[in-house]
């Protein structure tokens, strides 16, 4: 779900995680961010991207540049694009596993 369900403290620190991430790598587009949130409001960084990523498919929907023009943008030299939702909120699923295993539960939710 995006934006996710949060508080702006807990937004900013994961904010300020990924920024310091970033300045710290050499690169040019779109850097996906993998964080967790532990019980005790704590932010682990689980993984970088370099790239666009799974998790952010819902901007070809729900955003006015998704996260593959601004990739497109960043790395040719374009200014960014307005990254702003469409809508208040977006929400994307990612479907896995065989039809055969689906189908062999009777239900689509592997």
């Amino acid at each position: 779900m995006s934006p996710a369900n949060g508080s702006w403290k807990i937004m900013k620190v994961g904010i300020d995680i990924a920024s310091k991430v970033v300045a710290s790598l050499e690169g040019a587009g779109v850097f996906a961010f993998e964080l967790f949130l532990t019980e005790d409001d704590q932010i682990l960084l689980n993984e970088v991207a370099p790239r666009p990523h799974k998790s952010g498919h819902h901007t070809i929907e729900s955003c006015y540049t998704s996260q593959y023009e601004q990739h497109l943008r960043a790395v040719v030299g374009l200014p960014f694009g307005d990254p702003s939702m469409k809508a208040p909120a977006g929400i994307m699923y990612n479907i896995l596993g065989e039809d055969e295993i689906c189908e062999s539960k009777g239900r689509w939710d592997t």
